[in-house]
């Protein structure tokens, strides 16, 4: 009996003290976690000098020290200290020979201008792990540095044999060809990458030099037209351009403008499904803006009217163009053969028929002035349309039902041959848009944009059968919060987390959380946005850079970028100083030799840089040997501003057998659908 209790007692003693114990690592568990919480928060919120001190203090108290020397070495990195961190990780190597460490040891001495030390790093990581196509890269800048271009180029190949889509060891390639007059060469891997990331502005331009070395005149054309209408100022191209159209002659573009005029001429286009609901209500687009002319023709007839009159009945498929007069707030209409028909017609001038199948053709507008997708573009519209002078220009509306014009906005806006919820989900976030933005411009004479900037609208020419189901499917339905249409928003990609904002709570781009708690920290942040999470807008081979994207300028070429965008250049570092729970930068501090410059929008700092996909990325500066300011390395994710849903993460739900109530469910938890009408 004695021994009985005593194995009892015995026993209860051990169950206590191994309660005891888990509290104790429960305890000291959430503590860590805590700091890892305290870490992210302080990385990400202005307060970089706690952070380094939280990462130096835990260095001291934890075990799991690796952790935060890898923070502590990002956050140097951070903060400018390229050669504090390398020393920092050199001792951390010490203590933990692992993969990170040494990586990390090998990135930090190649941008710090230690070629040597990278280079030994480097191939020893890459002993380890020979798969690595950043680690190749790294090698190959480290080896430009030595002055072995062979070797650069051996490694940046076999970083490209080990992911072909990976855009910075191309542009490596490129600029060694360039410079060693390989002109044939440096076209073909220019041309590979403009496939991978057509935003890449500077490769238009070099792509435009490279051509005209070659003597394909017709091609160095079109590549410094392209850069222009990004960069109109930039005097270099103005001159390739000039000598291109020079080489060309003047026969070549007469031809080409009859070719033009033949082809609008015969132009064609027909609809075959209409929506007659006297519910639907009607939208006005604004199509063309700050115009002098513009060429048109109509499908079946019209009429031109001015004053509330009739003033010239237009014949079925008849070139026509309107044209301001010269020295007068007025009008005139000219045929396909110069001649005038009408003249001193005063605004507004309305082209209007009856006829339900009736469209017009609006022929030489240019689509996404600036960007770097701008094209002329020939388009059949439905609807009837207004035109009004604004300061001296042409503004043209589109009148039309806001279903048929939501046939014309889903096609521009996803590809037709997505997934039917996908498309779905985006026909019921486009009504909601435009529903919540009627009379938005009102006092300009209409509702909204067809741009980028509102809904990307290209008119009937667009419409495709899978799109107008969509729109048909979900007839008047929208998302509502608490009754009302919701403000909503959406973009491409929005690189695995959306952006929380006033309006909307910010969400990961995947079923669960994937073990991670944002906002991230340092040493989180960058394998979050150097390797490819599978969330649900994850992209691969030629769509990878609308998930995962990469920049890499030199010095004098960012110099550039900020004289044009900010009035100054001699950059020194590009300081984030804010981030969101997503990683989106808030607040950037660009700082250079005589000025800095404080920028707090999302917007504002991608305009400011290039016109970058997101404003979700970081900076890595490389020196040279001698601490030279070499070249600003970008790492960024997504396209767009992020913020509401995700087109690639909708289309990533859909193929995964999500429904469009799911899909809008995900991006919007606290709204509903309601019918509007």
């Amino acid at each position: 009996m004695y021994f009985a209790k005593a194995k009892f007692r015995l026993k209860e003693t051990m169950k206590k003290l191994s309660l005891f114990i888990f509290s104790i690592f429960l305890i000291f568990g959430c503590l860590a976690q805590d700091s890892r919480e305290d870490l992210a928060r302080l990385s990400n919120q202005e307060d970089l000098t706690q952070a380094l001190d939280l990462c130096r203090d835990q260095i001291d108290k934890s075990k799991d020290n690796e952790f935060y020397y890898l923070n502590l070495a990002l956050l140097y990195e951070d903060e400018g200290s390229l050669d504090q961190a390398v020393s920092l990780l050199e001792k951390a190597y010490l203590k933990h020979k692992t993969p990170p460490i040494l990586f990390h040891l090998g990135r930090l001495s190649c941008l710090s201008g230690q070629a040597k030390k990278a280079v030994n790093f480097l191939e020893e990581y890459l002993a380890r792990n020979p798969s690595d196509e950043k680690a190749c890269f790294y090698s190959g800048l480290a080896y430009e540095d030595l002055g072995k271009r062979r070797d650069a180029l051996k490694y940046y190949n076999k970083s490209l044999q080990i992911d072909p889509y990976f855009v910075l060891p191309l542009l490596r390639i490129a600029d060694i060809y360039f410079q060693e007059g390989r002109f044939s060469l440096a076209v073909k891997t220019l041309v590979r990458v403009k496939g991978l990331d057509p935003s890449i502005k500077s490769v238009y331009k070099r792509l435009a030099s490279s051509f005209f070395k070659i003597k394909d005149y017709l091609a160095s054309f079109k590549e410094s037209s392209k850069f222009l209408s990004m960069i109109p100022e930039d005097r270099q191209m103005q001159l390739v351009l000039k000598s291109s159209k020079e080489k060309l002659g003047e026969d070549f573009f007469r031809r080409e403008r009859e070719k033009t005029k033949k082809n609008r001429k015969e132009a064609e286009f027909n609809v075959t499904s209409f929506v007659e609901d006297e519910e639907v209500p009607e939208v006005k687009v604004c199509i063309a803006e700050d115009i002098d002319s513009f060429e048109f023709k109509a499908t079946l007839g019209g009429v031109l009217y001015a004053k509330g009159f009739a003033v010239f009945h237009l014949d079925s498929n008849v070139l026509y163009k309107i044209a301001i007069e010269p020295g007068r707030n007025s009008l005139s209409l000219i045929d396909q053969d110069t001649r005038i028909l009408a003249r001193n017609l005063e605004c507004p001038v309305f082209i209007k028929s009856k006829d339900k199948m009736f469209l017009l053709g609006v022929f030489g507008l240019t689509h996404g002035q600036g960007a770097y997708w701008s094209e002329t573009v020939d388009n059949f519209f439905r609807g009837s349309f207004k035109i009004i002078l604004k300061e001296g220009k042409i503004c043209l509306v589109n009148k039309l039902n806001l279903e048929e014009y939501l046939y014309g906005v889903l096609p521009s806006e996803v590809q037709a041959d997505w997934p039917t919820h996908a498309l779905y989900a985006q026909a019921v976030l486009a009504r909601t848009k435009a529903l919540k933005g009627l009379g938005m411009y009102s006092s300009r004479g209409f509702d909204f944009y067809n741009t980028v900037a509102y809904q990307v609208y290209l008119g009937a020419t667009k419409e495709r059968g899978s799109t107008n189901q969509a729109v048909n499917k979900t007839r008047g339905m929208v998302i509502a919060r608490e009754g009302d249409i919701f403000d909503v928003y959406y973009s491409s990609n929005c690189a695995g987390h959306t952006q929380e904002t006033e309006l909307f709570k910010g969400v990961i781009d995947a079923k669960n959380d994937l073990g991670l708690k944002f906002p991230l920290t340092a040493l989180g942040l960058y394998n979050w946005l150097v390797d490819s999470p599978k969330v649900f807008c994850r992209q691969e081979k030629e769509q990878k850079s609308k998930f995962r994207w990469q920049r890499l300028y030199a010095k004098e070429e960012l110099d550039e970028i900020t004289n044009r965008s900010l009035g100054f250049g001699d950059i020194l570092k590009l300081r984030v100083i804010k981030r969101n729970a997503s990683g989106h930068i808030n607040y950037l501090k660009i700082k250079a030799k005589a000025e800095e410059e404080n920028i707090d929008s999302e917007y504002k700092i991608r305009k400011a840089l290039d016109d970058l996909r997101s404003s979700f990325f970081r900076v890595e500066t490389k020196y040279t040997k001698q601490g030279r300011l070499q070249y600003f390395i970008f790492w960024g994710g997504g396209f767009g501003h992020a913020k509401g849903l995700c087109q690639y993460g909708a289309k990533g739900m859909a193929d995964k057998g999500y429904s469009y109530q799911d899909i809008l469910k995900h991006y919007f938890p606290d709204a509903r659908l309601k019918k509007a009408y």
